[in-house]
């Protein structure tokens, strides 16, 4: 336990809000919660951001509102951190209040992971039933067929559509079942689109 009196000046990094650790990060805004520990209201310090891994960055700013004593603001960096490369980031922010009393309180880290996007690998569970032998979404067509009793194919590198918000895209699946097969029944199919990039096709959300 350590007691000691309030300091005239005191700053302090309190959180650090973002970013945080995600999946194909980019550019990411810096924003952090200041705290005043002193006894005086404060204004006119720097803030500093520092990051090290792939891109190694150091930003220094002015704070320039006023924070009152016992007070907490949220500031965000005007400049970015460029956080695109996948690795494992260092960023640490830190006050540099003229006279600060304490500066145990001065600096805040946190460790940020920029992974790429990956999803699940998934299998067919048997060659003998129906088939998708075409899928078409707007202009773009692939077509797969004939059914010949393959389990499940990856298209991944195929030039597809770019579609642009608002508009309507047509899609169209088509089956059919392999040679030789004798029973024919009616299947459906399902439509998952990955809307907001987290690698994971969730029927709440994701499903057409």
């Amino acid at each position: 336990v350590e007691v000691t009196n309030i300091p005239d000046w005191d700053a302090g990094v309190v959180a650090i809000n973002s970013p945080v650790s995600g999946v194909e990060l980019t550019t990411e805004i810096v924003c952090v919660d200041l705290v005043n520990y002193g006894a005086n209201a404060i204004t006119g310090f720097p803030v500093v951001y520092e990051v090290t891994g792939a891109a190694n960055t150091l930003v220094t700013e002015i704070f320039t509102g006023i924070i009152n004593p016992g007070d907490m603001v949220t500031y965000c960096f005007a400049v970015p951190v460029d956080l695109s490369v996948f690795d494992t980031y260092s960023l640490c922010v830190y006050t540099s209040l003229t006279n600060d009393g304490y500066a145990a309180n001065d600096t805040l880290c946190s460790t940020i992971i920029n992974e790429p996007l990956q999803y699940c690998v998934s299998n067919a569970t048997s060659t003998g039933y129906e088939e998708i032998v075409e899928v078409s979404l707007g202009s773009f067509t692939n077509n797969s067929g004939p059914a010949f009793g393959s389990t499940y194919q990856d298209f991944t590198s195929l030039s597809t559509l770019v579609m642009s918000p608002g508009m309507t895209y047509p899609i169209s699946i088509t089956s059919d079942f392999p040679p030789g097969y004798s029973y024919a029944y009616t299947c459906y199919v399902e439509v998952y689109i990955d809307w907001n990039h987290d690698g994971v096709y969730d029927q709440s959300g994701d499903e057409l």
